[in-house]
C-alpha cells in the first residue's frame, strides 16, 4: 500500500525522498507485518509510546503519523479493494506542543508583574 502510494502521488524530489527515509527506517518497521485494515487506535498510541520512548518530540511523531493517516486514506479512496476504509480515519494525533507543564502563577510571580 506504502508502495502504491509512493509511485501514484505527485511529490516534488525532496518529500518523496523524505518520507521514504521515514517509511523504510522507522514506519514500515512497525506496522509493516500488520493487517491495514485491522489496525486500531491502540496500536497507534503504542507508536507513539515507543517514538517517545526513543526521544522524539511530539511534532516529529505526528510527522510520521499524517505519513500512515495519508496512506491509509488514499488507498481507501483510490483502491477499495486494497482496502475499504482507514481504521484510523479519526485518530487523534498527539498536538504540537510537546506537553511541557506550565506551573499556576504564584503569589511571587504575581506580584512581579504590573498591576498585580
Amino acid at each position: 500500500m506504502a508502495q502504491a502510494y509512493c509511485k501514484n502521488k505527485t511529490f516534488n524530489a525532496n518529500s518523496i525522498k523524505q518520507l521514504l527515509v521515514r517509511l523504510n527506517q522507522i514506519i514500515l518497521p512497525f506496522f509493516g507485518n500488520r493487517v491495514a485494515v485491522a489496525l486500531k487506535d491502540l496500536d497507534l498510541d503504542d507508536y507513539v509510546y515507543k517514538r517517545r520512548q526513543a526521544g522524539l518530540k511530539y511534532s516529529s511523531i505526528t510527522r510520521e503519523l499524517t505519513d500512515v493517516k495519508a496512506i491509509l486514506n488514499w488507498a481507501a479512496r483510490r483502491h477499495p479493494k486494497m482496502i475499504a476504509f482507514n481504521p484510523v480515519r479519526d485518530y487523534k494525533k498527539p498536538g504540537e506542543i510537546d506537553r511541557k507543564i506550565f506551573e499556576p502563577p504564584t503569589l511571587q510571580r504575581q506580584s512581579s508583574c504590573p498591576g498585580f
